[in-house]
């Protein structure tokens, strides 16, 4: 029988910004309803709370400039001095709060430890610390917020604060760095943004996506003349 892993952290729901933005605690509260609802969730391997360990600086640099880490760490301290709200507005999708560093911290460390799981067989022991790492998950899905394949190296946006999965994926490689098999991976983008990310490594970013001008995907981004310079991204209309 297959495992699928689930990971949630609840420091998630306490990203919170303006009302009426879809990207809200409630959107994974309610995912997290319905899976129980159906009987979903107690079919899963939970992962959460003290199993998802916090995430470095030095993890976040793999991908990030120093700037925008250091702004989304620390830019919570500015909003009792600049704003009389509970939250500061990057740009019309994006805001922060003083919770919003472990928020983004977990939502990208939850992804991490479902691909660990995920990946790391009965090859041998870990390499970097010894110890006995089997695989246990077939699959693995992730339920976090903020999301983030809108941000960019250098910029926050469209509700992300950290490329969650750009990140998690090349800490990976990083970590196993003298393990072929985990120095490619497959990075499925509906709305293509990780592209920017993906395409200055090894990591084959694949996108399936649609060009409809602005009536549902994300505008621009499924042109038949849209091209990358990278070898490492395909693109698919």
């Amino acid at each position: 029988m297959n495992r699928v892993g689930l990971a949630f952290h609840p420091d998630c729901l306490l990203h919170v910004g303006p009302a009426g933005l879809a990207e809200c605690p409630e959107r994974i509260e309610s995912i997290l309803t319905s899976l129980k609802k159906h009987g979903l969730y107690e079919q899963c391997f939970i992962l959460t709370g003290k199993d998802i360990p916090i995430a470095t600086k030095e993890e976040l640099l793999l991908i990030h400039e120093e700037a925008l880490v250091t702004k989304v760490l620390t830019a919570h301290k500015d909003i009792t001095l600049l704003s009389d709200k509970e939250y500061f507005d990057i740009e019309q999708d994006t805001f922060y709060c003083k919770h919003s560093p472990r928020a983004g911290i977990y939502s990208l460390l939850s992804l991490h430890k479902l691909q660990l799981k995920s990946i790391v067989s009965d090859w041998g022991n870990d390499r970097i610390n010894g110890t006995s790492n089997k695989k246990k998950l077939d699959s693995g899905f992730a339920v976090v917020r903020p999301p983030g394949h809108h941000c960019k190296y250098d910029q926050p946006m469209g509700y992300c604060l950290f490329n969650n999965i750009v990140v998690a994926v090349n800490t990976i490689k990083r970590r196993y760095k003298h393990v072929n098999k985990f120095q490619r991976f497959v990075v499925i983008d509906w709305f293509s943004f990780c592209c920017a990310l993906c395409s200055t490594n090894k990591t084959l970013c694949y996108m399936p996506h649609a060009h409809d001008s602005w009536r549902l995907f994300a505008p621009m981004k499924g042109r038949a003349s849209r091209q990358w310079e990278s070898g490492y991204v395909l693109g698919r209309s």
